[in-house]
């Protein structure tokens, strides 16, 4: 399992170049996985990225390609936000489209994945091949429709929008054992995963939601035969496109952790030294925490100043604790795996004198215990050696220096000085080798690169050089994460790309506006060029210091040499009264490298000058309707009366649609229009032969000139089918 960290590694700048780019960020792949042997069509979400963007996946037995492509962004708005959640930043991830290829012998496990352009490199996110046979959501709007799967399976599903709920059902027999599993967590997803499990009397069998040692899972053995559900949501009741998760749902034996051949396992009583088991250096411990409160004994001999690691090799729920003591009874060391950001969570000692020591193994939640809580210990002598950790990336504008801080982790007494050396620099950018004093835990290496180096990114081989008892050793720098916290230790190399510092950027002055909601609020901005004299675009900001609650924005074009900018903004006639909308915006263009190939550079920020601000208030146009909620039958007619309201401002025609989710069929009207100053109109709906599914609203929506400018006025209406 992948662990998370708060690691001290970071990309320290020494001298930028003039500019306000804004870096490229990775926000989800979904699904997050794939079952080998198998094909999987996949949506990288992601910001900054533009039309397109490099794609690398790392690791054997998974194929992708180098280039990921813009396709149409899922997006599900949800239930309205209210003050003040809603004045929380907000990310609008974009979707880009890739096909991923597993080889039937690709080892099972996650592999790493990121993008890159002009700007920077996105830091790695895991994808995970499986075994078993999987599915992935068809994502719709509204209350949820249980889907029915087959096991063994992995489902790959994300809690989208807010207050979604996923449900899964499946065919259990009686005394049939099943286990449930969720992944979300580890694969960078924000979600908290809450499972609840009901018989086929819908009656609540369990739930869990993980927590800080563990991701949420649920084993039952099943009371009767019949049709089981699962639901999933987040445990806050949020929900966004990168709440991407894994649901794995298994049936047979409720198998528990067995220790490998040669280990030593525990007998019980031993949880005293009196009963304590013996055992040697190297060595393997095997063990359960059988229940709540156990404790586990063991007795090892150790000699003076050698030291030893205890490692803890096996994935199961127990948060193990391993406690050393002396023959006193005084405790020496400790390592307490819920703070660990190591996959296998390890611990140095070093005996201060030859004697026998204690072990104690137990569990760190004191109300936790089972048959599952195995453990094994591996006990072997530490040797002098060392590891390095790097940044996962090292961005670096052309003309400019960089540094890259490079951690050393020291074992087993080493003390030595070691030499860092980088491998696989592209051409116009160098790094001298750096000397690390004796002692010493990190290091910065320097990166250079010249003015006339075109855009350009390689893998670097950041490795340590040292004389290790008498031998020279080189070690190769894992990844060290500073911001996404899990990952720290995996073999992930450092990408290096020369990036493109943005010249443009624009201003505007402060201003606060009443707008009608479902009116057009706009706003005039003047660029500074920087130099630049080619065309622009103007567009929404991929990531927001508010959220848009349903604004929307289109593209506008800048011609070249052009110095000012008129941008409208689209309010939605549903936005909540009272609130102050605050939108940012993004300038993007086109800059030639070195040599001569075009790259797409943007800025954007979130200074309240540059912010469209409106103070939101009643609509200058407004529907109502008979009836908010009608029967229907399939194959019929159905007409509606809609009554229509308006300002004296609104003296235009009304034309009136219908809105239906994407995934209804077999509902449809025709657009109509009433006449300028008419109050009403009849918009008839057409129903097939299967009209659904009906799980949410239609929205009848209105659109009218006021004042020169679009207004809009929605109302839902909500069909169902009688018994």
């Amino acid at each position: 399992m992948v662990r998370r960290l708060l690691a001290a590694v970071a990309a320290c700048l020494l001298a930028a170049g003039v500019g306000w780019a804004e870096p490229p960020h990775a926000s989800y792949i979904f699904p997050a996985g794939g079952q080998r042997g198998t094909n999987v069509s996949v949506r990288v979400g992601g910001h900054f990225l533009h039309e397109r963007a490099n794609f690398e996946m790392l690791g054997a037995g998974a194929t992708a390609p180098a280039e990921i492509r813009r396709t149409e962004t899922i997006w599900f708005e949800g239930p309205l936000i209210k003050i003040p959640a809603s004045q929380a930043a907000e990310d609008y991830p974009q979707d880009f489209a890739a096909e991923i290829s597993l080889a039937a012998d690709a080892k099972l496990g996650s592999r790493w994945w990121r993008c890159w352009n002009a700007q920077g490199v996105t830091p790695p996110l895991p994808f995970i091949v499986g075994e078993f046979p999987e599915v992935v959501e068809e994502e719709i709007d509204g209350a949820p429709l249980p889907v029915a799967v087959s096991l063994p399976v992995t489902i790959n599903g994300r809690v989208f929008p807010r207050e979604d709920v996923d449900v899964w059902t499946f065919e259990a027999n009686a005394g049939q054992a099943i286990a449930c599993s969720a992944m979300a967590r580890d694969l960078g997803s924000p979600l908290v995963p809450k499972l609840a499990v009901y018989d086929p009397a819908g009656k609540l069998l369990g739930e869990n939601t993980g927590g800080a040692w563990a991701e949420a899972s649920l084993r039952f053995v099943a009371p009767q035969a019949g049709r089981y559900s699962i639901h999933i949501a987040d445990v806050a009741s949020g929900g966004l496109q990168n709440y991407v998760y894994r649901l794995t749902v298994s049936a047979g034996s409720n198998t528990r952790p067995e220790a490998a051949a040669g280990d030593l396992v525990e007998a019980e009583p031993n949880e005293a030294p009196a009963t304590a088991k013996a055992a040697n250096v190297p060595s393997v411990l095997g063990g359960r925490i059988q229940s709540a409160g156990d404790l586990d004994c063991w007795l090892l001999e150790l000699k003076k100043d050698q030291p030893v690691t205890f490692e803890s090799q096996l994935a199961s729920p127990l948060a193990i604790v391993v406690t050393v003591k002396d023959a006193s009874g005084k405790q020496l060391a400790q390592l307490d795996s819920t703070t660990s950001n190591a996959a296998n969570p390890a611990l140095s000692f070093t005996p201060p004198a030859a004697g026998t020591y204690l072990v104690e193994i137990s569990e760190r939640f004191a109300r936790r215990g089972g048959p599952e809580f195995a453990y094994r210990l591996a006990v072997a002598p530490q040797a002098a050696d060392f590891r390095l950790y790097a940044a996962d990336s090292l961005a670096i504008d052309v003309g400019t220096e960089k540094a890259l801080e490079v951690l050393v982790e020291r074992s087993g007494g080493f003390k030595s000085p070691l030499t860092l050396h980088v491998d696989g620099l592209p051409q116009g950018v160098t790094c001298a080798d750096v000397q690390v004093p004796p002692n010493s835990n990190k290091a910065a290496l320097k990166f250079q690169c010249a003015k006339d180096t075109p855009v350009v990114s390689s893998l670097l081989k950041i490795v340590g050089r040292a004389d290790v008892g008498g031998q020279t050793v080189e070690r190769a720098a894992l990844l060290g994460r500073p911001k996404d916290d899990f990952g720290r230790g995996e073999d992930v190399p450092t990408r290096l790309a020369v990036t493109l510092s943005t010249p443009f950027k624009f201003s505007g002055q402060f201003s606060q506006i009443y707008i009608p909601r479902g009116g057009v609020l706009k706003k005039r901005y003047t660029i500074d060029r920087g130099g630049f004299s080619g065309p622009l675009a103007a567009r929404l900001a991929d990531r927001q210091g508010r959220h848009l609650q349903g604004v929307t924005g289109g593209v506008v074009q800048i011609p070249a040499e052009a110095t000012e900018f008129e941008y409208p903004l689209h309010l939605p006639p549903w936005m909540d009264l009272g609130r102050t909308s605050r939108t940012n915006l993004m300038l993007t263009g086109e800059l030639k490298d070195a040599a001569g190939t075009a790259h797409k550079v943007c800025f954007t920020t979130k200074e309240q000058n540059e912010q469209l601000i409106a103070l939101v208030t009643a609509s200058a146009l407004r529907l109502s309707l008979d009836r908010s909620a009608i029967a229907v039958q399939p194959n019929t007619e159905l007409k509606i009366p809609v009554a229509i309201k308006r300002d004296g401002a609104v003296q235009s025609p009304i034309t009136l649609e219908l809105v239906a989710p994407r995934h209804m069929r077999d509902i449809s009207a025709a657009a109509v229009t009433a006449p300028a100053g008419a109050s009403s109109a009849t918009l008839t709906i057409q129903l097939g032969q299967s009209p659904g599914p009906l799980n949410m609203p239609l929205v009848i929506r209105a659109r009218g000139q006021r004042q020169g400018e679009t207004i809009t006025a929605e109302e839902p209406v909500e069909l169902f089918r009688l018994p």
